[in-house]
């Protein structure tokens, strides 16, 4: 009976040391917090930075995001950077949280806007580009307050970042005239007509005077359109004052590099709509401009417009589609079932000879694959030539066997 008690007693323990290792966990870490001492503001400031995965392995420069009321929105800038790096939407990049608390938000953001623009510029920037590799692109954003500012910034000190993204931004057109940033931006074009600027703002369809201050603005924009600006507001339908962060810096870093990603279409329509081969030569121009790709069409490119023409089954177009992309470093470079299902697709429209050709080609550059063989199997069973059907099953009930 003792040695049941003390087999009890020793497994009670052990097995309560394993939940208080289970329970102890292990931090979160998102970045570090760095400590700056700044000679604009007369004051410490913490600053949060985010390097991205594999920053220690290279030696390239990357592009940095700057979020004001980095207490606020670091973190979901840092996981837009990795959702964004995982579906190679944007560039890998740097996100920096500018961080600020109440009551000095509204004092930094409001009336002392001047000492704060500094403290950005020579502090943080400087600070940021002397210790990291950093390239010459930078994105701002900030909502609300914030959001203001950066209206600010890109009307004072344009050249500052490349990017200019605003999430509600209040006040922009208020009666004060030193805190009329709507005036600031009109002398701004009026000076600089053909500033190449990004610049994205949104509000909420409910945002009462938030909504009317983008709506001058947007206002005089269309009036006089800047010349290079590339510029864009969006009235979001669905969200409220306090969402509009979130939709708008995903959208705004996402159009920024509308370019980068290797382009695809939803469907054939939406093909003819951008403009067709020509918008697609054109968007891969830009894209080997901006960031250094190759001019040349993707293999990702080329089998998405041949997926939307057999989607749609328009055999003219699939056949257009092929005879500017087919070739044997394109069906042999297609992964998985991808070429499997552009000879099928002859096969549907009786275009025998063509799927026997990828398949031939399948064949010689994968010889120990079965499929290529069972698929010749398969369309010679369909064209009533038994010997030549067996005899490709044989060859790859031989390969499975093996």
């Amino acid at each position: 009976m003792k040695v049941k008690i003390i087999i009890f007693m020793i497994l009670l323990v052990i097995n309560i040391s394993y939940s208080q290792a289970q329970d102890t966990g292990v931090d979160n870490i998102v970045g570090k917090t760095y400590t700056l001492m700044s000679e604009a503001l007369k004051e410490s400031r913490e600053i949060k930075i985010y390097l991205p995965d594999g920053y220690d392995k290279s030696d390239k420069k990357y592009p940095v995001l700057y979020i004001l009321d980095g207490q606020k929105f670091f973190i979901y800038g840092v996981s837009l950077q990795q959702l964004f790096n995982f579906r190679k939407y944007t560039p890998d990049f740097i996100v920096v949280g500018i961080t600020n608390a109440y009551p000095q938000r509204f004092r930094h953001f409001k009336s002392g806007t001047a000492k704060f623009i500094n403290f950005i510029e020579k502090d943080v920037i400087g600070y940021v580009d002397e210790n990291f590799r950093t390239s010459q692109t930078r994105i701002l954003f900030g909502w609300e307050y914030a959001g203001a500012l950066v209206v600010q910034l890109m009307t004072d000190v344009p050249e500052l970042f490349n990017a200019y993204i605003a999430a509600s931004p209040f006040p922009i057109n208020s009666k004060d005239s030193k805190d009329n940033r709507l005036n600031r931006f009109r002398h701004m074009l009026f000076k600089t007509p053909k500033s190449d600027r990004f610049f994205y703002f949104s509000v909420a369809q409910d945002e009462g005077m938030v909504k009317d201050g983008t709506n001058d603005l947007n206002t005089m924009l269309l009036e006089k359109p800047p010349k290079t600006m590339d510029w864009h507001y969006k009235i979001l339908v669905d969200e409220e004052h306090t969402s509009t962060p979130f939709s708008t810096l995903f959208q705004g870093i996402k159009k920024y590099y509308a370019t980068y990603p290797e382009l695809q279409f939803k469907n054939l329509e939406k093909y003819h709509q951008a403009g067709g081969m020509k918008y697609i030569e054109d968007y891969h121009k830009q894209r080997a401009q901006k960031y250094g790709f190759p001019p040349e069409l993707t293999s990702w490119t080329k089998f998405t417009l041949i997926r939307n023409a057999m989607r749609a089954d328009d055999f003219n177009q699939f056949e257009i589609f092929m005879k500017a992309f087919n070739s044997e470093t394109f069906i042999v470079g297609l992964r998985g079932t991808r070429p499997y299902g552009i000879a099928e697709y002859y096969e549907k429209h009786k275009k025998f000879n063509k799927a026997i050709d990828i398949y031939n080609l399948l064949m010689e550059n994968n010889p120990d694959l079965a499929q290529p063989l069972k698929s010749l199997g398969d369309l010679y069973t369909l064209l009533k030539d038994r010997n030549k059907a067996d005899e490709y099953y044989e060859k790859a009930e031989k390969l499975n066997v093996e």
